[in-house]
């Protein structure tokens, strides 16, 4: 816990080392806010859907807080990089878990924070009283779906070990995490079942934005179940053989 805090405050220290810099990284954060809340004016304007022309800002204010969760998980883009060059051996050799140490590293908490306040305002903002109680199990669901999709990511980067700079295929999976701006009911049905039962695109806001307004079935989550499973025990299988093929500069 006390490694946790210590990366906390230093990446807040490291935000403000020269001061104007703490302003960009909030004016930054506030840009990815405003390209979400445009894309949905636009869609308001000229979308005839019922459902979504009335719940679309409670879907906003999902997707921000996807986003605070995703800022968690940078650390992935920078593993492929620490294998081919055999600089892993700095995080093998302490006392805590590798993944851990490079996420807590190269994660921005400042952005975290915000986008985490972002989104909760918008939540309990635009949510009307009688749905508010579904807000913390849309919270769950959303970091969870997250957490899921990241796991992914990093397998794809675990890959490395063995093919080289295979990580780069990760771009297609980041291509992906942009869809979760969109609800996942405007594409096709085979689309929609890719996104629901193979890549939890849906579970990061469409379905907690339904699951607040009762309008999905429960029976749904089984989906992100399995997928938030199978992504940890298919990363920690690569994690486990990768090493074995590690060649450490030292």
């Amino acid at each position: 816990m006390n490694t946790i805090i210590s990366a906390v405050k230093a990446s807040f220290k490291k935000n403000f080392v020269v001061k104007i810099n703490g302003f960009f990284v909030v004016l930054d954060t506030l840009f990815d806010f405003v390209s979400i809340v445009l894309f949905w004016a636009a869609m308001s304007a000229f979308s005839d859907d019922p459902v979504w022309s009335e719940i679309y800002p409670v879907f906003i204010g999902c997707a921000i807080i996807s986003g605070a969760v995703s800022n968690l998980f940078v650390g992935s883009g920078f593993i492929g990089n620490l294998i081919i060059s055999g600089d892993l051996d700095s995080y093998l050799l302490k006392p805590y878990p590798p993944m851990l140490l490079i996420y807590l590293e190269r994660a921005n908490f400042l952005r975290v924070f915000i986008g985490f306040l972002g989104g909760l305002f918008v939540l309990f903002k635009f949510t009307p009283c009688e749905y508010m109680a579904k807000i913390p199990l849309a919270i769950l669901t959303v970091a969870l779906a997250m957490i899921t999709i990241e796991f992914l990511g990093l397998a794809f980067s675990l890959l490395t070990f063995k093919f080289g700079k295979v990580d780069r295929i990760k771009g297609i999976l980041e291509s992906y995490k942009m869809m979760v701006n969109y609800p996942t009911d405007f594409f096709g049905k085979t689309l929609r079942r890719i996104f629901t039962a193979v890549i939890p695109v849906s579970f990061v806001a469409t379905v907690p934005t339904l699951e607040i307004y009762g309008k999905v079935s429960h029976k749904i989550y089984i989906f992100l179940f399995i997928s938030l499973i199978a992504s940890y025990f298919i990363t920690a299988f690569l994690w486990k053989e990768g090493l074995k093929f590690y060649d450490s500069k030292n």
